[in-house]
């Protein structure tokens, strides 16, 4: 059977009503047809840009910095939200210590005598001067979790009993995945204590409606996590024309923090396109 190559105007055509994030893919993996996929406009009819994140319609895209030499050999992630204090990554030192923390100074936050949460969240009204003090507090704060899950778990201990935060948590599934958080920010510093200087990487992933996420890129981290965010961009949407369709259900939303110094929660902006009447 005779095949024959799609015209320009055909490929054109059939470019124009394939699914953005089948043509974003397509025009990162076949370099040929590229420069013609983007000069037809991309029919998106949801787009939402967030911290570390763009979603596509139903598809997801997620870029993270990860420590990749970890003893378990498992990925870490370094960047994000932090879900014990709540506070945003966006770069790491050499060490893996977090930006918000570089930028005060260093120090491990917590035990000043002020109104300052520590790395785990938490309100400590005992004054330690020192980093390696501090660090050790929080060790002997993750060992005593470590040891109240571990009787939680004998078949004969009524749960929660030996341990009065355990009505924090809904099961020990959730208990164990904050153990596992506390471990994750203690290692920055137990790393510059050691001086080790791990490898660090940016993973972007793709994830479709509720499936697991998917790496599809990896590169290395060298300092900036925006200068990776702003390639992102610019592969996804610039020297491109983007048409949202009018329709009463169309929904742009863009997330932004008000200031890197604010303390204040996230906002939303939401604008709504709407057809004319």
């Amino acid at each position: 059977m005779n095949s024959k190559p799609l015209t320009y105007d055909s490929l054109k055509t059939v470019i124009q009503y394939m699914d953005p994030n089948t043509r974003i893919l397509l025009s990162s993996r076949v370099p040929s047809i590229a420069k013609i996929e983007k000069l037809v406009p991309l029919r998106i009819k949801n787009l939402v840009i967030g911290f570390h994140n763009i979603r596509i319609n139903e598809t997801s895209y997620g870029y993270e910095i990860y420590q990749v030499d970890s003893t378990k050999n498992v990925p870490v992630k370094v960047s994000g939200i932090n879900l014990l204090n709540h506070k945003l990554t966006c770069d790491v030192d050499e060490f893996g210590i977090r930006d918000y923390i570089t930028k005060a100074g260093g120090m491990l936050p917590g035990n000043t005598g002020n109104q300052e949460a520590n790395l785990f969240g938490e309100y400590d009204r005992e004054v330690i001067p020192t980093d390696e003090g501090r660090l050790q507090k929080l060790e002997r704060i993750l060992e005593t979790q470590k040891r109240y899950l571990l009787q939680c778990r004998h078949p004969n201990n009524i749960l929660g009993s030996w341990n009065p935060n355990f009505r924090e948590y809904e099961s020990i599934e959730d208990w164990e995945e904050k153990i596992k958080m506390m471990e994750h920010e203690l290692l920055p510093f137990q790393n510059r204590r050691n001086n080790i200087r791990p490898k660090f990487e940016i993973h972007v992933t793709k994830r479709q409606e509720d499936s697991p996420h998917q790496v599809i890129e990896r590169v290395n981290y060298t300092g900036d996590l925006h200068k990776a965010e702003e390639r992102i961009f610019q592969f996804m949407f610039s020297k491109r024309c983007i048409k949202i369709p009018m329709s009463n259900s169309t929904v742009l939303k863009i997330s932004y923090r008000e200031s890197e110094e604010s303390d204040d929660d996230d906002y939303i902006i939401e604008m709504a396109v709407v057809a004319e009447k």
